[in-house]
């Protein structure tokens, strides 16, 4: 896939799906997108964030909002 075309799709699912907030629920990551839709673990922005999302839990965060990829 072109640069061009992971840009473009990268644009999509920032339009579609961002600020997107998370939070710890009964124990796992819970993330909702813009129109508070939960996210499924293996959505493109759940799979995206994840590694973001836990550096903040090792850093004693347990929720917050990301603005953009």
């Amino acid at each position: 896939m072109s640069s061009e075309k992971k840009k473009d799709r990268r644009q999509i699912l920032e339009e579609r799906h961002y600020p997107i907030n998370w939070e710890i629920s009964e124990g796992e990551i819970c993330i909702t997108d813009y129109y508070n839709k939960k996210l499924s673990k293996d959505h493109d922005v759940y799979q995206h964030e994840l590694s973001f999302i836990e550096e903040e839990i090792s850093s004693m965060r347990f929720s917050g909002e990301i603005c953009c990829m």
